[in-house]
């Protein structure tokens, strides 16, 4: 569904004065930021907390997604009576961003209630973001504030993180909002053509957020690189597919020698079984010769005897 515009909190005893200070607020100057560094450092900040964050969800609101205003160089208005600040970016949970030219600034009686967390780049020794700017965002409540000083002019330190506490900020160690499930770091890599070293938001792990253009070109690599592991495991495919057709080739070569080799066996079985009936009749001869002989030998003897007698009878005579 469509975003609706908030709608704006009524102010009880506003007159008409106040409605025409309110009407002749200067919300936008259209001046130019201080430094290109701090303009990409807005840039970079508002692209990848508006793409890759999600608010946490409210208190048995579960699975419905959280409205939030993410901005930065808009003017921010406690009341009328004092002028606004307009951070380099902030953060503010369940309220719509008012469209149209002009409504260009945050009013604070329309939304009831400041951002959660507010960003200052300090670009020079002047801007009293650990001064001036500090004590008001103390005094307006607001629950973070984001000091990043990347070239050193207020401090040795590059990032710098308040929590208020009692009405008071307090320097935090951790640089993870738990209640906001978002927090900032320190990134060196290049941006829009310039390297350096940028404040990013991110996760609880400490990877940085991604902007749109980051999530485009990590999710193409992830393409490529699924693209490549698909290529690469086709090859294996094929390359097993190949081992798999040369094993079939080589059992089905293995089978053929098995089969030629179990003819061999029968038919050198068959010999054997010839052979073997070979010796048999062979030895079946060999004992028919032999009785034949003992049978001859017996006729000799016999004749032998025969002659013997007939010799002896005619010697008798």
């Amino acid at each position: 569904m469509p975003q609706t515009l908030a709608e704006p909190l009524e102010v009880v005893g506003m007159d008409e004065e106040i409605r025409r200070r309110i009407a002749d607020l200067v919300t936008v100057t259209d001046d130019p930021v201080d430094n290109p560094f701090s303009e990409k450092q807005q840039r970079l900040s508002m692209s990848s907390v508006h793409h890759s964050w999600t608010p946490l969800p409210l208190p048995g609101e579960e699975g419905k997604k959280r409205t939030f205003w993410a901005a930065s160089n808009v003017g921010i208005f406690e009341s009328v009576e004092e002028p606004p600040l307009a951070p380099d970016g902030f953060i503010s949970e369940d309220v719509v961003a008012p469209l149209g030219d002009d409504n260009r600034a945050y009013f604070f009686w329309d939304h009831g209630k400041m951002p959660e967390v507010v960003l200052e780049i300090v670009s020079n020794k002047h801007g009293g973001e650990l001064t001036v700017k500090k004590s008001r965002y103390q005094k307006w409540k607001i629950r973070y504030y984001i000091v990043h000083d990347p070239f050193g002019k207020l401090t040795k330190e590059p990032l710098q993180v308040f929590e208020l506490v009692n009405g008071r900020y307090r320097k935090r160690k951790s640089h993870f909002f738990e209640d906001l499930n978002i927090g900032v770091t320190l990134w060196t890599g290049e941006f829009e053509g310039v390297w350096g070293t940028f404040m990013r938001w991110c996760d609880r792990d400490g990877r940085v957020l991604p902007t749109p253009y980051e999530a485009a070109a990590m999710a193409k690599q992830e393409a490529e690189r699924a693209q490549a592991q698909s290529e690469q495991a086709q090859a294996q495919v094929e390359q097993a597919q190949a081992q798999v057709e040369q094993a079939q080739a080589q059992a089905e070569q293995a089978h053929a020698q098995v089969e030629q080799a179990q003819a061999q066996v029968e038919q050198a079985h068959a010999q054997v079984e010839q052979a073997q009936a070979q010796v048999e009749q062979a030895q079946t001869r060999a004992e028919e010769a032999e009785a034949l002989a003992e049978q001859e030998t017996a006729r000799r003897k016999e004749l032998e005897r025969l002659v013997q007698e007939l010799m002896s009878k005619l010697d008798g005579r």
